[in-house]
């Protein structure tokens, strides 16, 4: 049973026992005429009328009487056993209230977890006891860590770094996988924002063209007029998206579209042929980043790469790349439209700086490429 005991200043303590009492009457930290408590009494007794039963009344004046005047000289601070019981009774109480407190900016710096790790060090209690109780503050608190940290759409490892250690800090393992689930869809977005596709899928669905790469597969609801008109596939390659479903399916040429975004769980596409799609997936972000890349691509207007190509060779141009290039031009010379003898160029060759970009390659027949190599 756990007693509550409170001095006349109003120090507030708890022991376990009344024998954990006694000893406190006999060391002189707690007074006969101070004021107990515990579960099922109607009302605060004294400490001597909590006591009587277990040792009688002239016991307890004889216990308390042979070290009168302790009590004084200790004060009313907190020392021995009033000090440690007290800071151990109402230790979650005032972390937790202290921890609300310094979290309020958004920011817990070394000093403040310092007076956090001490008070639960002077109260002889463990860290994880203490915080198992205050999850919901420092759940809040990570969540605004990470809404900061991915405000511009970038995520620094330091920022990463901070974000896993106050999981580990607070026991929030059960975290990780919303927190690693938003770091990823970020790491998506930024790099492909920076002209780096990811790599395509190994899917062939059987409307596919040779040498056409599929690089995203999602189940989707195809939207009009606030209603669900069909459920099927979103699929995004190198030269369109297609919206596969029993009914209503849509398909939508690279080249036709003329603007992605997103709102919310919805992906609106812009074509010049069929007006705005809506369309509600997971991750319409990252959709829609791809296909705004895949589309600068397509018209030329950015330097786009494939992610985790290393190749120390610069000549050697990646399958990935190849394949793009390829459905871009049509499988055909850009210079006279032959489909004979076809070749990979770098518009602007490796020996003077060129890279093996999409935007930097193109298909020339060999006539037109030996040509060009006579020019430069």
């Amino acid at each position: 049973m756990e007693y509550s005991i409170q001095s006349p200043t109003g120090l507030r303590f708890s022991a376990e026992s009344l024998d954990e009492i006694s000893a406190a009457v006999k060391a002189g930290t707690v007074s006969l005429d101070w004021h107990a408590w515990h579960e099922g009494l109607p009302k605060w007794v004294t400490v001597s009328d909590l006591l009587s039963p277990l040792h009688g009344a002239a016991k307890v004046r004889e216990l308390a009487g042979k070290t009168a005047g302790m009590l004084a000289k200790a004060g009313a601070g907190l020392a021995g056993f009033a000090a440690t019981s007290y800071k151990k009774a109402t230790l979650k109480s005032r972390f937790s209230t202290t921890l609300a407190a310094m979290l309020e900016d958004g920011e817990l710096n070394d000093s403040e977890l310092q007076v956090l790790r001490q008070m639960v060090e002077e109260a002889g209690e463990k860290w994880q006891n203490v915080v198992s109780e205050c999850q919901p503050i420092a759940t809040k608190f990570i969540r605004h860590l990470l809404a900061d940290a991915i405000s511009d759409s970038e995520l620094t490892a330091q920022e990463e770094t901070q974000i896993h250690y106050h999981i580990q800090l607070f026991g929030l393992q059960e975290m990780l996988q919303e927190v690693d689930s938003v770091i990823q869809r970020v790491r998506k977005i930024s790099a492909l924002r920076a002209n780096i596709l990811p790599k395509s899928l190994q899917l062939a669905p059987a409307w596919l063209v040779s040498g056409e790469a599929v690089y995203l597969r999602s189940q989707a609801d195809f939207i009009k007029d606030s209603k669900i008109v069909s459920s099927g596939d979103l699929w995004v390659t190198s030269t369109r998206v297609e919206f596969v479903a029993p009914k209503a399916s849509v398909s939508l040429p690279m080249k036709s579209i003329r603007m992605a975004n997103h709102r919310g769980a919805f992906l609106n596409l812009t074509s010049s042929k069929r007006g705005i799609r809506v369309f509600c997936i997971s991750e319409p972000g990252v959709c829609a980043e791809l296909i705004l890349c895949l589309m600068r691509a397509g018209n030329r207007t950015a330097n786009i790469t494939m992610d985790g190509d290393t190749r120390q060779d610069r000549r050697l141009v990646s399958k990935e790349t190849r394949n793009a290039v390829w459905i871009r031009d049509g499988g055909q010379c850009v210079e006279c439209g032959s489909g004979d003898y076809i070749e990979f160029d770098h518009i602007i060759p490796v020996a003077k700086g060129g890279s093996n970009t999409i935007n930097n390659i193109q298909l020339l027949c060999r006539r037109c490429n030996g040509a060009k190599g006579d020019r430069i």
